[in-house]
């Protein structure tokens, strides 16, 4: 079952991944995900599969833990950063990401029609997503709002590597570029099989941006 949420006055809006589920799957134990959604189920306190799109028929016991939103997501974060020569510097880092896509010869989930899924998936992204939801200023933060405070962390360390004057030559194309090609690389590196992991694996990295400095 979805977690319960309530929203505080002034109507704050559900994070991506707390959907409605449809009254069936409380009724019979079965129903319908559309097209870009999956589900994590479990038994108990234990993953058991995962689930969707399409026709979901819940088992004796089991129930849906976690709705995901499998399109490319999309967040954006302000940033203070100073730069090597001590001026402090205004910019935005913006990153996109998704659910990892299965490898080419990884078989697709049972619970998956026959039929071309717009949105495919690896099944077990959704075991690594379900149980690595971090902690950040005493509240939950979901896996699609754990991608962008890292990409911020990482942007100020390589501000910091630069002077301001090498960060505007050629409107500073050139180490921008790189600074981009280090951040998606350090994202990478965070969700590694050692004890440094600091995000989750069962997410697939597709770009970062920067903004203009100030």
């Amino acid at each position: 079952r979805p977690r319960s949420s309530t929203a505080p006055a002034g109507g704050k809006k559900k994070p991506p991944d707390e959907m409605e589920l449809s009254p069936s799957f409380r009724l019979i134990g079965a129903g319908f995900l559309f097209s870009h959604q999956a589900a994590a189920v479990t038994y108990g306190n234990s993953y058991v599969r995962a689930a969707g799109p399409g026709l979901v028929i819940l088992r004796y016991g089991e129930v849906i833990a976690q709705v995901f939103d499998l399109r490319p997501q999309s967040r954006k974060m302000n940033v203070s950063a100073i730069t090597r020569d001590g001026i402090p510097v205004e910019t935005s880092v913006s990153v996109s990401f998704q659910v990892r896509r299965p490898a080419a010869d990884q078989r697709r989930p049972r619970s998956i029609e026959s039929d071309a899924i717009p949105y495919p998936y690896d099944r077990d992204a959704l075991f690594d997503l379900a149980y690595t939801a971090s902690v950040g200023d005493d509240t939950k933060l979901e896996w699609t709002e754990q991608v962008c405070p890292q990409a911020a962390t990482l942007l100020v360390t390589e501000i910091g590597k630069y002077n301001l004057d090498e960060l505007l030559v050629s409107a500073g194309a050139e180490p921008m570029a790189e600074i981009r090609d280090r951040i998606k690389n350090g994202l990478k590196e965070q969700q590694g099989d050692d004890h440094l992991q600091t995000l989750p694996r069962g997410i697939d990295i597709l770009g970062v941006g920067v903004g203009p400095l100030e």
